[in-house]
């Protein structure tokens, strides 16, 4: 699955952090894989 680790863009959130930028066919996929990881998830949107 292809990806990009990217700065969250301002119209989103104006405090500091990162996102993953994926397809979005690629969603339910991530999903599965976000809990299995220690990372915080605030919520998936599309750009």
């Amino acid at each position: 699955m292809a990806y990009k680790l990217i700065a969250v863009p301002r119209h989103i959130s104006s405090d500091c952090g990162f996102c993953v930028r994926f397809e979005w066919t690629d969603k339910e996929l991530v999903e599965e894989l976000l809990p299995v990881g220690e990372l915080s998830v605030e919520r998936i949107v599309a750009l």
